[in-house]
C-alpha cells in the first residue's frame, strides 16, 4: 500500500547469525544469565565447541538452524545449567555430542511452553498441562498439512479456555519453528514436524505423499528425528517401529545427508526362520548402515512388517530387500531410477512408473540390479534404460514377455533341498559385498558374521569360503576375491546374482555342509 503511494520504506527482516556472531550471541547470553563467573571461561569454550558441532551437523541447512537465535539460546542455557562445565568440554573433545538436534528442538519446545506463565489462568495447574511438546507439534502439523486443529485434551473452565485460545492465535503462527508463509524456518524444524506428522493417523498419508514427492531432494534430517519423536518421552520410544511405507523415505533421508565418498546401504529382511503360521513370519527387520571415511557407523535398526507395501519412491540405491510375504512398490512419478547394487526378492513387485532407469555409480564395475518376485504388476511400457557397467536381471511369471525379454532369467530349484538352501546361502554371502576401497568388494565383519547370515548352513558356507581364500578378513572388513570364487566355485560375481550355479558350485556347497562339525569354533 505504501509503495502504491510512492512512499519510500525500509523492510526489516529477522535474519540469522553467521559462525562468529552466533558464538558471540550465545556467550553474551551466558554472561548475562550466570551470576557466578568462576567457570565463565570454560563455559565460553563449551559454547564454541557445541556450536561448531551443530553447524557441522546442519551444514546443508546453512545458518537457518545453527545461526537461529532460539537455537543459540537453547545451547547457551544448556551450558549455563551444567554443574561441571569442565566435564562437558571433556565429553565434547572425546567426540561425544552432549547437545544434539533433538535436544535443541526439545529445549525450544519446552521454552515455548513457559509462555503459559504470562496468562492469568484461574487454574494454576494448567501451566504444566497445556502447550506441552506433543500439543505444540500437533498444532504445527495441523497448520502445515491442513488437518483438524487438535484439542488440548485438558479440562478447563470457560474463562481459562477463552484466554488460552486467544493466546494460541498468536503463539502458533509465531512459533520459532515457522518462517514466512507458515513454512518451516529450517530443514531441521521441518524434519521434526514431518516426523511427528508421519506418526499421526490424521496426517500420516499427507506427510508420506509430501516426502515421496521430494524424490532425490529428501530432507536429510528426517532420519534423525524419525526414530525419536520430539513429542514423545524417551521411555515410550525405545522400540522403534518403522511402517513399511515409510522405509523408502527414511532411507532417502539418510542418503540425502551423505557427503562425497560416504556410502549407505538398506537391508530389509523378512524373518524366514519361523513357520508360515507363526505371526513372526510377517515381521521384518530393517537396517540402514552408513560408512563415512571408511568407518562403518552404528546402524539404524527398526522393526517392521510385511503386511503392507514397502514404498520406495522414485530413487533407490544400494539395497538388499528380502520379504518373501511382502509387496515392494517402486516409483512415484514419471520415472524411477535404480542405482546398483540392488537385490530385491518379494512376493509381489509393483512398478508404478512409466520409465525405469538402471544405472551404477561412475567407475564401478561388477554391479547388479536384480528384481525377483512371485508376481509383478508394472505400468512400464517401454524397455528399461540400462546404463553401461551394470547388469540387470528380473524373474517373475511372465517376465519373458516385452519389455522384460532381454533381462528375464529362470531361477531354477536344486533337486536336493539342502544343497539348494546352501546355494542360497552362498549367493547371500557373495551378493552382500559392496564396492570398497582400492577397487575391492568389501563388507563389514559384523554384517557377514551376523546371526541372519550364518544361521542354518550359513556358518559352514562361510568357513569353507574362508578356507578357500574366497573371502579374507582384514581388521573389521571382509573382502571378496572374485578370482578365487571362479576357481573354487566355478561362478563369478554376476553369475552368482543370476543363480548360474553349475556342478562345481553344487559340489563346493556339499563339501562345505559336510564340515558342519566346525560350527562350535565360530567363523
Amino acid at each position: 500500500m505504501l509503495e502504491d503511494q510512492d512512499v519510500e520504506t525500509s523492510v526489516l527482516e529477522i535474519g540469522y547469525y553467521g559462525p562468529r556472531d552466533s558464538v558471540e550471541f550465545a556467550q553474551v547470553r551466558i554472561a548475562a544469565t550466570c551470576s557466578a563467573t568462576a567457570h565463565l571461561d570454560v563455559q565460553l569454550s563449551a559454547i564454541e565447541l557445541l556450536l561448531a558441532g551443530l553447524r557441522e551437523q546442519t551444514e546443508q541447512d546453512g545458518d537457518r538452524f545453527a545461526g537461529y537465535a532460539p537455537v543459540l539460546i537453547a545451547v547457551a542455557d544448556t551450558v549455563a545449567n551444567e554443574n561441571n562445565p569442565g566435564a562437558l568440554v571433556a565429553r565434547i573433545e572425546r567426540g561425544l555430542q552432549p547437545v544434539t538436534l533433538q535436544s535443541v528442538v526439545t529445549a525450544i519446545l519446552d521454552r515455548e511452553q513457559k509462555k503459559l506463565k504470562s496468562l492469568m489462568l484461574e487454574d494454576a495447574k494448567l501451566v504444566d498441562k497445556l502447550y506441552a511438546r506433543r500439543e505444540q507439534l500437533d498444532r504445527l502439523v495441523a497448520r502445515t498439512y491442513g488437518t483438524a486443529t487438535p484439542s488440548p485434551g485438558v479440562s478447563m473452565n470457560n474463562n481459562d479456555r477463552q484466554a488460552y485460545e486467544q493466546a494460541l492465535e498468536t503463539w502458533v503462527p509465531e512459533h520459532p519453528f515457522l518462517g514466512g508463509g507458515g513454512n518451516s524456518r529450517s530443514a531441521v524444524f521441518d524434519a521434526a514436524v514431518s516426523a511427528h506428522a508421519l506418526r499421526s493417523s490424521q496426517s500420516a498419508d499427507a506427510a508420506l505423499r509430501r516426502e515421496l514427492e521430494r524424490g532425490a531432494a529428501a530432507n536429510p534430517f528426517l532420519s534423525v528425528f524419525y526414530p525419536r519423536d520430539s513429542g514423545t518421552p524417551v521411555s515410550e520410544a525405545d522400540s522403534v517401529e518403522l511402517r513399511p511405507d515409510h522405509i523408502g523415505i527414511v532411507y532417502a533421508s539418510v542418503r540425502a545427508g551423505l557427503a562425497l565418498g560416504d556410502m549407505a546401504n538398506l537391508s530389509v529382511a523378512g524373518r524366514d526362520d519361523v513357520g508360515e503360521d507363526d505371526e513372526e513370519a510377517l515381521r521384518a527387520d530393517v537396517e540402514i548402515t552408513v560408512t563415512r571415511k571408511g568407518q562403518e557407523r552404528e546402524p539404524l535398526e527398526f522393526s517392521s512388517e510385511q503386511t503392507s507395501a514397502i514404498r520406495i519412491g522414485s530413487h533407490l540405491a544400494c539395497a538388499d530387500i528380502n520379504v518373501p510375504y511382502g509387496t515392494v512398490e517402486i516409483g512415484s512419478g514419471a520415472e524411477a531410477v535404480l542405482t546398483a547394487p540392488i537385490d530385491i526378492e518379494c512376493h509381489k513387485l509393483e512398478l508404478t512408473t512409466d520409465k525405469l532407469i538402471v544405472e551404477v555409480p561412475s567407475r564401478q564395475r561388477d554391479t547388479v540390479v536384480f528384481l525377483q518376485a512371485s508376481a509383478a504388476d508394472t505400468s512400464i511400457t517401454g524397455t528399461p534404460v540400462v546404463r553401461s557397467n551394470v547388469e540387470f536381471f528380473v524373474s517373475w511369471p511372465g517376465a519373458q514377455a516385452y519389455p522384460w525379454t532381454d533381462f528375464a532369467i529362470d531361477v531354477g530349484q536344486a533337486d536336493d533341498l539342502e544343497v539348494g538352501e546352501g546355494l542360497r546361502r552362498l549367493r547371500k554371502f557373495v551378493t552382500a559385498f559392496r564396492a570398497g576401497g582400492k577397487n575391492r568388494l568389501a563388507r563389514f565383519k559384523g554384517k557377514i558374521e551376523s546371526p541372519r547370515m550364518v544361521k542354518g548352513g550359513g556358518l559352514a558356507i562361510l568357513v569353507a569360503m574362508k578356507a578357500a581364500n574366497i573371502v579374507t578378513l582384514e581388521g573389521k572388513w571382509y573382502y571378496l576375491n572374485t578370482d578365487e570364487l571362479g576357481k573354487k566355485v566355478g561362478v563369478d560375481y554376476i553369475g552368482c546374482h543370476a543363480y548360474r550355479f553349475g556342478e562345481m558350485a553344487r559340489q563346493f556347497v556339499k563339501n562345505a555342509l559336510r564340515g558342519k562339525a566346525v560350527e562350535s569354533s565360530g567363523p
